[in-house]
This record gives C-alpha cells, sequence and structure tokens, in this order.
C-alpha cells in the first residue's frame, strides 16, 4: 500500500493548484482558486486547499472551508449551492479496478488527516463522484441529493425536451429579457423569499450581492431578468460560468417578487438564458439542486437528466452531531421538505 502525504497548500502556491486542474482537465468553476478566493473573501472563510501526495507527486486534491464552531475547529459547507469537488490525477489510463482502488486509499488518508485535525466536517461532493464507500467505511454519513443535468447540444432538441405544459407557457412571449450589470434585484427577491420561511439567508445581504457583482466583474457569473411591459421585473436568475475555455454553465441563484403574480417569467427566463448559452456553445447545464418538492417539479419541465451527488459528513463528538441534525430538522420543517 502506498504511503501518502496530505498537505496543506499556502496560499502563495495556489496558482499550481489551477494548472494541476487545466492540465487534468478539470473545468469545474468550484475548483478554480478564482471562486475559492471570492468565497474566502466575501465571507470571511478560511480556505484550506489539501493535496494529497505520493513520492512527491500530487494524486489528488480539494479546497474547503475551516472555521469554528461551538468551539470546535470544523470544516464548513459554503453557502449559496457549490460542490466541494475532490479531484483525482492519475497518471495514464489506469484500468478501472486500478483506479477504483488507488482512489480508496487516497481517500483513506485525506479522510483520516481530516478526522484527526477537525471536529466537525461536512462538505458536497460533485455529482461525478458517486462512490462514497470510503467515506461510510470510516463512519462518515453520505445523504444523497439530486439535481438535473441538461444537454444543450442541440438547440431543436432542447425544445422539445421540454414539457407539453412549459411549451404551452412559453409560447405566450409576454416578457422583455435583459442581462444585468447589478445584482441588487436577485438579492432583494432571494432576501424576501427567505423572510417568508422565517430562515435568513446563508449571509447578509450586501455580503451576497458583492460577491455576485465581484464574479459577474471577473466573467464568472451573469444576471439575467424578465420583465413585464410595464417594465416591472418579474424574475431574476444568476447564472455561474464554468472555467474559461469550458462547456457548463450552472443554474446559481434565483428570485421573483411575491407581491405580484408573475405568472411563467421564471419559466420563460431560464428557458432564454438556457437557449442563448446553447448558442454561446455551452453543452451541459447543471441546476445545482432540486432536492424540494416545488424546486424539483419547476427543474423537471425542462427535460434534464436527474443526477445524484452527495452532502458526506463527520462529527467527532456525539453532541455536535446531535446539534447539527437539531438544526437541520428546524430548516427542513421551516422549508415544509
Amino acid at each position: 500500500m502506498s504511503d501518502y502525504l496530505v498537505r496543506e497548500v499556502p496560499e502563495s502556491e495556489l496558482r499550481l493548484w489551477d494548472e494541476l486542474l487545466k492540465r487534468a482537465g478539470q473545468s469545474s468553476i468550484f475548483s478554480s482558486t478564482r471562486w475559492l478566493k471570492q468565497i474566502a473573501e466575501t465571507f470571511s472563510f478560511a480556505l484550506r486547499l489539501l493535496t494529497v501526495e505520493e513520492n512527491g507527486r500530487v494524486v489528488a486534491g480539494i479546497p474547503l472551508f475551516a472555521g469554528r464552531r461551538l468551539g470546535v475547529d470544523v470544516i464548513r459547507r459554503p453557502p449559496l449551492g457549490a460542490y466541494n469537488e475532490i479531484t483525482f490525477f492519475h497518471e495514464g489510463e489506469p484500468k478501472l479496478q486500478k483506479r477504483s482502488a488507488d482512489e480508496h486509499s487516497i481517500l483513506a488518508s485525506l479522510l483520516g488527516h481530516l478526522e484527526k485535525k477537525y471536529g466537525r466536517v461536512r462538505f458536497s461532493l460533485s455529482p461525478d463522484m458517486f462512490d462514497v464507500r470510503p467515506f461510510l467505511w470510516r463512519g462518515w454519513t453520505a445523504e444523497p441529493r439530486y439535481t438535473y443535468h441538461l444537454s444543450l447540444s442541440s438547440t431543436d432538441l432542447l425544445w422539445e425536451n421540454l414539457s407539453s405544459s412549459l411549451r404551452r407557457k412559453l409560447r405566450a412571449n409576454e416578457w422583455r429579457f435583459e442581462r444585468q450589470q447589478s445584482a441588487s434585484s436577485i438579492v432583494k427577491f432571494m432576501d424576501q423569499a427567505y423572510q417568508r420561511t422565517q430562515l435568513r439567508l446563508p449571509a447578509h445581504p450586501s455580503m451576497i450581492e458583492r460577491l455576485c457583482e465581484r464574479l459577474m466583474g471577473d466573467g464568472s457569473a451573469q444576471v439575467f431578468t424578465a420583465s413585464a411591459e410595464d417594465g416591472t421585473t418579474l424574475a431574476a436568475r444568476a447564472i455561474l460560468m464554468g472555467r474559461p475555455g469550458s462547456a457548463i454553465a450552472y443554474d446559481w441563484l434565483a428570485g421573483a417578487p411575491y407581491d405580484r403574480d408573475v405568472g411563467s417569467a421564471n419559466h420563460a427566463l431560464l428557458y432564454h438564458i438556457i437557449e442563448g448559452l446553447a448558442h454561446e456553445g455551452i453543452t451541459q447545464f447543471d441546476f445545482l439542486g432540486a432536492n424540494t418538492p416545488s424546486i424539483a417539479a419547476f427543474k423537471r419541465q425542462f427535460g434534464g437528466e436527474l443526477r445524484v451527488y452527495f452532502d458526506v459528513a463527520w462529527f467527532g463528538r456525539t453532541w455536535i452531531r446531535a446539534v447539527e441534525r437539531m438544526n437541520d430538522a428546524i430548516i427542513r420543517l421551516r422549508r415544509k421538505v
């Protein structure tokens, strides 16, 4: 069995991480230092980029965010629905069984390091990582979550794959679509939605707006709105783009006013965005979650493929697990999941 070294990469070496990802053909924005730095700076999180080395060669890595909660060091999930992707850097093209065995060994070292250093660890794997046995074998929890992936390779199929009811809604063509230079409208709508369920946004609205606009500034995010004939904004949506040169985009944030009937504006706006992305050469669209009945029903109409991903967690102390479960139960109750 190989001996692996788990190392925390200092900030001065972060650029090397992007180079590794580029050579490996990894295109997710959630692993890029561009995204990681923005999240860390906006929310005052401590970025921890862990790599696993074998004989001086990096064989895997994962970016995480550290902090303190209830008096213990923890790894926390970043807000606003992102994955914490574990990236493996294999040499050549190993056979499937060797690839699986190597990844299991690497994970054993990585998870062992996290268990020793932190009292609680929680993060979300990407849909590309569906083998969670190494987590379960060590006593971690792995809760299945769901999203839809939509192929944008054909605009004709894009329309045909819509549900019949959604096609009827879209033919109304009652809205004006615009790309925005500000994120103020979407953050306002999100805040209203959380208040209606007696929940708070993951961060102060001003922080979320600042994050959106920073990402818009470097081309990582785009914000669109759908307006009625009188100019009233009826829906707003923020899309995350993949790393430069990638062909994937993500349905990141959404909001609509609750003091007016918005009709099918949300549906029309999302289809307008998806169709535009397809024309720009984007071939994959990740809806970034379909885990509550109303949101799942909305996203299902666009004809994507259901994909599973996992929220994984480890608790070093029983009382921390009890507190976390109670908090999760309260949130589910308020959201009526």
